[in-house]
């Protein structure tokens, strides 16, 4: 941004030279937004900073409806000390890490397959006969075909690792 008011600047000298530009108060300032400045050629200045658009899509979690920009790393600090200071505590939500072994899993695994199964078979058992013909009764007889494969799986020896095969 600091760029382009540089080269509005000096756009602005060129073909407006009663019009000056205004001294940033600070280096990362370039206009003062409070005001509405007329920069001459139909330029507001206003109109030159995204933080006066409206906000349309919220794409960052630190913009909200009355800040058009994201906050600041000084910001979000002060915010977490306030908060900490009025005695909230954050709320940390951590998934649990699956302790199982390989084995295990595999075991739980065959096992959600067999359940699945089970439940389509007792679905077809109890399709009405209009729908015994259906494209809907084809591809729950292919899923059901796979039934021996599972079983194959159920009973596929595992390596236990690290030395205990």
């Amino acid at each position: 941004m600091v760029t382009s008011l540089f080269r509005l600047e000096a756009k602005l000298s060129h073909s407006a030279p009663h019009v000056e530009a205004p001294t940033p108060a600070h280096n990362h300032e370039a206009l003062d937004l409070g005001k509405d400045l007329d920069l001459g050629m139909g330029i507001r200045g206003r109109e030159l900073d995204a933080r006066w658009k409206p906000v349309g899509h919220i794409a960052h979690r630190h913009v909200t409806e009355e800040r058009a920009m994201a906050m600041t790393g000084a910001e979000r600090m002060a915010r977490l000390r306030e908060r900490q200071r009025a005695g909230q505590k954050s709320v940390r939500y951590r998934q649990p890490k699956d302790r199982r072994s390989r084995i295990q899993r595999w075991n739980n695994a065959i096992d959600t397959l067999l359940d699945c199964l089970d439940g389509w078979r007792a679905w077809r058992e109890t399709m009405p006969v209009g729908l015994a013909d259906s494209e809907l009764a084809e591809r729950l007889d292919a899923v059901l075909e796979l039934r021996e494969f599972v079983e194959q799986l159920a009973t596929a020896e595992l390596p236990s690792g690290f030395g205990r095969d």
